[in-house]
């Protein structure tokens, strides 16, 4: 007969975030979100502009 075992598995490293919470006003919060939108903005302009750029060559 095979006996079984529970086995409780415990973690070795005990997960504690050291992050702390920080009060950050609405404008602020707008203003860098109006930041990360720019630069998402530029990046697709770019990429359009090296992807046209790119048709202009064959690759073989």
């Amino acid at each position: 007969m095979i006996k079984r075992v529970r086995l409780d598995y415990k973690p070795v490293a005990k997960r504690i975030s050291e992050e702390t919470a920080f009060v950050v006003s609405a404008e602020h919060v707008a203003a860098v979100n109006r930041s990360i939108e720019k630069k998402l903005e530029r990046n697709q302009r770019e990429r359009r502009e090296s992807e046209k750029e790119a048709g202009k060559y064959i690759v073989r």
